[in-house]
């Protein structure tokens, strides 16, 4: 068999503390549906930037924006190059993320 000695070991013991902070985002678009001009309104609890695309339903990405977050705040956005339709946008905070659709009519 096999026989181990172990000598000379000493425990610390340390209090290590871990704290997970939850982030929830959530995003809205008005007025629903677009007909000029929008105001993505924004919830979250973090304070890291956002990170915003506007999608189609297609997955075509139609704008790429970047947000720098004051926790509870909004962002306007013109769609007048958008073409009339349905669109997601995409909020990106850290690993968190959430969508929200949104109706552009000309």
């Amino acid at each position: 068999g096999l026989s181990a000695s172990i000598k000379n070991i000493s425990v610390v013991e340390s209090d290590l503390t871990a704290s997970i902070v939850s982030t929830t985002i959530t995003a809205s678009v008005v007025p629903n549906p677009v007909f000029g001009n929008a105001r993505l309104l924004l919830k979250t609890s973090s304070d890291l930037p956002f990170k915003i695309i506007i999608v189609d339903v297609l997955g075509k990405v139609h704008k790429n924006l970047f947000f720098k977050n004051r926790r509870d705040s909004y962002l306007d956005f013109s769609v007048n190059e958008l073409p009339s339709g349905p669109y997601f946008i995409i909020v990106k905070q850290g690993s968190e993320r959430t969508t929200a659709r949104f109706v552009v009519e000309k």
